[in-house]
């Protein structure tokens, strides 16, 4: 008897112990999570880690919150190359302007104390080197530097230009004038560059041949000189002409010298034809006054502006739209832009050196359907290998890993809800498209049709071409009899789950799956809800009844989980089974023209909502996405272009494997967003890495160390 009780008691102990550590571990991520987004903006690199290392320890919804804001934050970022500036034994190191290579490889960023300069290496964000030059300088808040197309890097700080070699990371000229000043120009092949000395309209311009054993050419002074001799050295024209009282570092021109962008009033951006000195463009910057940088694609396409606030905006001359890029930890002090404004790189006032992919946002991928106005339904394979469009007259079959269209088959002429819609068969062998007065069976990958039969009128005959076309079971209300009723076609037959009650205000709807189907029973003494599953051809029922007084297959487009238990609702999530439901917190109530549905195994949400007009007069649609333990809201994401009407948007919502949805954007073309967590984890393991194991250490405490991102 002693030895049972002495084991019961070792066992509770070991109980104890066990949930205690799992309370302690509780606490500890939620306090890792917290410190990510406290750091969000001040140190967004950290900020990723510790989301990392917060969802390592436990994937909770406060966890994975901290993480897909990490994972949003650097949308458009491709490595934080100086995180906090130099560390305090290291001042020199702090740049304050920094330069890309023409082939976005190499970034150089140089000091504001000595002039030397940091380089990065662009693919894999390690810093490659430190150019420090024989002289030390006294300081300058605004140096100049700028590679040049053979393999150097031009330096002018504190009146001191120098040329260096990258490859072999030698000074291969140095020259000192007779002030501070910056380029003007430098020739694309290096062997010349011009630069202005002094302050103001009374600068003095020199033409510098940058190699040793030549001195520097004094042209004169005043905007005219400065225009002829950049014209003359470099075969370029220059701004002064047009503004030459403007803050330089306002100002940017196209490598080829034809257009010129300039902030005015720290509000405005001006586009300029530097040969003709036109006026191109003016537009106004989004938010508050206070933007202080700016930088020109090299072909002249797009623009990047910074403000006084950290923000990074980029700016399309050919749509004409603003999309935000990046939030820098302070002040942007610098910025550049090469490749077609496909890499770009910033620094603030504090140092922090941050690369970005100004035209890809890393959240999703594009597939260029190009059909605005024209796509009505969206539907993917089981496996998410491929995807259908329908628009006027056709259907797409498209390969989505590479947005390609694969072929397009003939659609029907018009469109009504009689027509058999476009879908999958569940093991993803081929799938139907619909012509006038037929359906067509196609096989996969190719497309080659394998079969076809009568286009079908009424729920119960769709439901059993379908059935007899693809296989799986169909469940449909049949609204061709009175009282309406639910009718599940399958392998066994056909079965009636339910009939609406008798009277005026009674009705049955069904929400399904391919495997599970939720009725509701609405009548005189409320409204219920059930649960069936399909999956062997008798349809058996989940759980008993629940009350529910939303209406399932109306506006909100409930969807069932893949284990037919659960059913997601406007404001909350239905467990079947139980009854119980967790009520969904966040997202303002947005819910007009709504569609959802579940994904990374039904631990997450999400919902897209149409574009509809709001407080700030944008129309965008909006992407929630829920964690569906908690009900907590992990973050939302609006579409980065506004439609051009509300509601502008004709396909719903569709999961993509378990880990993507895709959805239609206003302009025609379809988005691949990435929602599940493993798939935000895993970029921002390859874009910052885990903490240093002490860091890991210190955060953890007691708790053992997770698996981090490389085991």
């Amino acid at each position: 008897m002693l030895l049972v009780v002495a084991v019961v008691a070792a066992l509770l102990a070991v109980s104890q112990r066990n949930s205690a550590l799992e309370q302690l571990r509780a606490s500890t991520a939620r306090a890792i999570a917290a410190e990510s987004v406290n750091l969000s903006v001040r140190e967004p690199g950290r900020a990723a880690r510790l989301a990392l290392l917060a969802y390592q320890t436990e994937p909770s919804a406060q966890a994975t919150a901290a993480l897909m804001a990490a994972y949003d934050n650097a949308r458009h970022v491709t490595g934080y190359l100086a995180e906090h500036g130099a560390a305090p034994a290291d001042p020199d190191g702090l740049v304050t302007k920094v330069a890309l290579s023409s082939d976005g490889r190499t970034v150089a960023g140089v000091s504001r104390y000595d002039g030397s300069v940091r380089l990065w290496d662009a693919a894999s964000r390690a810093e490659i080197g430190r150019l420090r030059p024989p002289h030390r300088g006294e300081g300058n808040v605004s140096p100049s530097l700028t590679f040049t197309d053979n393999g150097r890097l031009a330096v002018m700080f504190s009146g001191i230009v120098d040329v260096w070699d990258i490859q072999s990371r030698t000074l291969i000229y140095s020259r000192s004038l007779a002030a501070a000043g910056r380029f003007e120009a430098v020739a694309r092949d290096g062997e010349s560059a011009v630069v202005s000395v002094g302050d103001g309209g009374s600068e003095s311009t020199y033409v510098l041949p940058l190699r040793p054993g030549t001195s520097a050419v004094l042209v004169g002074t005043g905007p005219a000189a400065l225009a002829a001799a950049t014209f003359r050295a470099t075969g370029r024209y220059t701004t002064p002409v047009l503004f030459p009282k403007e803050p330089r570092d306002f100002v940017d021109v196209s490598e080829d010298g034809a257009t010129a962008v300039r902030i005015r009033n720290f509000r405005n951006l001006e586009v300029w034809d530097v040969r003709s000195g036109s006026l191109v463009a003016s537009v106004e910057l989004p938010g508050e006054p206070g933007w202080l940088a700016v930088a020109i694609s090299d072909d002249g396409t797009s623009v990047l502006v910074g403000n006084d606030v950290g923000e990074v905006v980029r700016f399309v001359r050919s749509t004409g739209v603003f999309v935000e890029v990046a939030r820098l930890p302070t002040a942007v002090y610098g910025l550049d832009l090469v490749r077609g404004g496909r890499t770009g790189a910033g620094v603030d006032a504090l140092g922090a050196v941050t690369l970005l992919s100004p035209a890809d946002d890393h959240r999703y991928e594009e597939i260029p359907t190009n059909l605005y106005g024209e796509v009505f339904r969206l539907q993917t394979s089981p496996d998410g290998r491929y995807m259908t469009t329908e628009r006027n007259e056709a259907t797409d079959l498209w390969e989505v890993a590479t947005a390609r269209r694969i072929a397009s088959f003939p659609g029907p002429a018009t469109w009504n809800a009689e027509i058999t819609p476009a879908e999958f068969a569940a093991d993803g062998s081929k799938f139907l498209t619909p012509e006038d007065g037929r359906i067509v069976v196609r096989r996969l990958p190719d497309g080659i049709q394998v079969g076809a039969a009568p286009a079908a009128v009424g729920p119960v005959e769709v439901a059993r071409t379908l059935h007899t076309t693809l296989g799986g079971p169909r469940a449909v209300v049949d609204y061709t009899v009175q009282p309406r009723r639910v009718v599940v076609v399958g392998d066994s037959g056909e079965h009636v789950l339910a009939d609406a009650p008798a009277g005026l205000e009674s009705s049955v709807d069904v929400v399904a799956n391919a495997a599970f189907a939720v009725v509701q029973i609405s009548g005189p003494g409320g409204s219920t809800v059930r649960a069936y599953d399909l999956r062997d051809g008798n349809p058996r029922p989940i759980g008993t009844e629940a009350p529910e007084t939303r209406d399932l297959a109306g506006a909100f487009r409930a969807v069932v989980d893949d284990e037919g238990h659960r059913v997601l609702l406007a404001d909350a999530i239905l467990d079947i089974s139980s009854g119980s439901r967790v009520p969904l917190s966040g997202g303002d109530g947005l819910i007009s023209g709504s569609s959802s549905v579940f994904v990374a195994d039904g631990s997450q949400a999400v919902r897209q909502v149409e574009p509809t007009r709001d407080a700030t007069a944008e129309i965008r649609s909006r992407l929630l996405v829920w964690d569906t333990r908690e009900g907590r809201l992990l973050g939302e994401w609006r579409d980065p272009e506004n439609a051009a009407t509300p509601n502008d948007v004709e396909a719903g919502l569709v999961r993509i494997g378990d880990d993507r949805v895709a959805a239609q954007r206003a302009d025609g073309l379809t988005r691949v967003w990435n929602v599940a967590p493993n798939l935000w984890a895993a970029r921002l393991c390859t874009l910052v890495g885990d903490l240093p194991p002490q860091e890991r250490a210190g955060y953890l405490g007691e708790v053992d160390d997770p698996r981090g991102c490389f085991g």
